[in-house]
């Protein structure tokens, strides 16, 4: 492999610098003719192209973990570029169709692996050295999957590397891979190997999945060579297929996430799953107590290392806030949701149900303890918070959905900034920023109606149900059957039918107060047939039965009304028109003797 092109290095933190104040906050969207850079708030107009930077025909980008350089995948090689003016830092061919890269914590290397030819042991896995271009290290790997990657791991200042190999962690110098391995951790049937970010005495993790019915374990080892495989702290366990180690930023402590791709109880498809602790010292780890049955979907540590917060259990799932002792300090309720994430600040969190959940995303203060936002995201693929902690960008791309692909960005309140459609979304992200440059905030709280709920931005209130066929006018009154809405029209316009009914109570001297207009016409509708003495004995029973039952009707009306329910209009409408009723009941009480 050899380095095609070179150019100096440029440095974001000076670009920023010479802006002065705080840069503008930007993100990447990728269809199908390339990658493009997007500018957000608050600077600029939210969703703007950036023409000083130009597209990138590309099927893959991945960002330095301070955002300072891109490096971009095509079929012809692997480039790094300037994230910010787009201009190539360096263009690497690397013998083959890479698959996968990464950055080292500071950028200082670009790690990527293609496939081997058939046959042949050829060194694919490639260490490059960004500001040259030029290769530091290469090993020969076979096998590359998601979930382990990346292979060759740092710690935050990049003075140990290790890689797992069969039955072995190797350790380098992570800023010197001429010195080769300095030390072997020699642990029998290790499958994984986590490093921890700290950088005075970082440990490593390491998983040895069961064997001959002894329970997985987890362990912690020391990476100096003087203390080579002095083991520092262990925790076993049952039902174990595969594991995830979660450092927190100060590296002192590690949570570990097992799976197992069978449930013996058949209560889940998706197997079983259990969440464990242990610091690196040894002192103290314990099961993390979970008090809702089923998996854990997702776990993370805030940003400074002192909180971590779990979703878990059969849906709706519950979410809770756990101290470094792992007892839980807050209680998130439960809901439809698979995912949280801390905005960078540590101030925010958001619980968001995504897949084959709504799309619901709850913002939560984590010092307040209350919750600030909430927004309606549905069919949202990635969700992530902006580098300020104040925005969040959704997105629905391909190939998970082909259909209304695009990117949304949001407050964290909950309020629709901007948003943008695409025939064909292949990837939408934020480009990050340096640590610490975007300073903490207090968020204030979202709208409320006047019984003190938060408002939703774009939530309508669902409509009434009205089964197909109902007779109903334009106001969405319901009418009686064989009433149209011309006749009912007719009837409440005028009062001249009022006046006459008014009258013929007055000659009946019954002393009766005259129903308004609408209520007369309905009781009319119901007084249809007019029965006599002579009239046939079943006829007046049927006519009886009909009229009770809808006086049992208003009864149960009149309760729900005194218990404070909301009433539809027509059950108002049923209540005024008990009077008539219980009179014509009356009348045909005195027709059967």
């Amino acid at each position: 492999p050899t380095a095609v092109e070179v150019r100096g290095p440029v440095s974001r933190v000076d670009e920023m610098a010479a802006e002065g104040g705080l840069p503008p906050l930007k993100f990447i969207a990728r269809d199908n003719e390339g990658v493009s850079l997007i500018s957000g708030p608050p600077k600029g107009a939210a969703g703007v192209v950036d023409k000083t930077f130009p597209k990138i025909s590309c099927s893959q980008v991945v960002f330095s973990q301070d955002g300072a350089y891109m490096c971009t995948i095509n079929e012809a090689c692997v480039s790094v570029v300037c994230s910010s003016s787009g201009k190539t830092v360096c263009a690497l061919e690397c013998g083959g169709p890479v698959q996968a890269v990464n950055f080292s914590p500071r950028g200082t290397f670009l790690t990527t692996w293609h496939r081997p030819p058939s046959g042949a042991s050829q060194k694919n896995l490639i260490v490059w050295t960004v500001e040259t271009g030029k290769e530091a290290f290469a090993q020969f790997q076979k096998i590359y999957t998601k979930e382990s990657w990346p292979t060759l791991i740092w710690n935050d200042d990049e003075s140990v590397a290790c890689r797992c190999v069969t039955n072995e962690v190797h350790m380098y110098d992570g800023s010197d891979f001429s010195k080769g391995i300095t030390s072997r951790l020699r642990v029998s049937g290790v499958s994984v190997a986590a490093l921890s970010p700290k950088a005075a005495n970082p440990t490593v993790a390491v998983m040895v999945p069961s064997i001959k019915g002894a329970p997985a374990n987890a362990r912690i080892y020391p990476c100096t060579a003087e203390q080579e495989n002095q083991q520092l702290a262990r925790k076993s366990f049952y039902k174990a297929s595969s594991v995830s180690f979660l450092w927190n930023s100060a590296g002192d402590a590690v949570l570990v996430h097992t799976t197992a791709e069978v449930d013996t109880t058949n209560k889940s498809y998706a197997g079983e799953s259990s969440l464990h602790f242990l610091t690196s010292d040894g002192r103290f780890e314990c099961t993390v107590p979970l008090n809702k049955e089923g998996s854990v979907h997702d776990v993370r540590w805030s940003p400074d290392g002192t909180h971590f917060a779990v979703v878990y259990g059969f849906m709706p799932a519950k979410a809770t806030l756990f101290d470094l002792k792992c007892k839980p300090v807050h209680d998130f309720g439960t809901g439809p949701r698979n995912m949280l994430r801390f905005n960078p600040q540590g101030r925010l969190l958001f619980l968001a149900g995504f897949g084959n959940l709504p799309g619901d995303i709850e913002v939560f203060d984590i010092v307040k303890k209350e919750k600030i936002g909430h927004i309606k995201a549905p069919c949202t693929v990635t969700c992530e918070w902006a580098p300020s902690g104040k925005y969040l960008l959704t997105s629905t791309i391909a190939p998970r959905l082909r259909v209304d692909n695009g990117w949304k960005l949001f407050g964290y309140d909950g309020q629709l900034v901007k948003e943008r459609g695409y025939d064909c979304l292949l990837q939408a992200e934020w480009v990050p920023s340096p640590k610490g440059i975007y300073p903490d905030f207090t968020p204030e709280g979202g709208k409320r109606d006047a019984k003190g709920n938060l408002i939703i931005p774009g939530a309508e209130k669902p409509a009434v149900y009205r089964r197909p066929g109902l007779n109903v006018t334009a106001s969405g009154k319901v009418l009686p059957p064989g009433m149209s809405p011309e006749d009912y029209e007719e009837a409440t316009k005028g009062p001249s039918k009022n006046k006459k009914k008014k009258a013929k109570s007055k000659q009946a001297g019954d002393g009766a107060t005259a129903a308004p207009p609408e209520v007369e016409h309905v009781a009319a509708q119901v007084e249809r047939v007019e029965l006599t003495g002579d009239s046939d004995p079943e006829e007046i029973k049927k006519r009886l039965r009909n009229l009770t039952k809808k006086i049992s009707q208003i009864n149960k009306i009149k309760e729900k009304k005194d218990k404070g329910e909301s009433l539809e209009p027509e059950q108002l409408d049923k209540l005024k028109t008990e009077a008539q009723l219980r009179e014509e009941i009356a009348k045909l009480e005195a027709l059967q003797g």
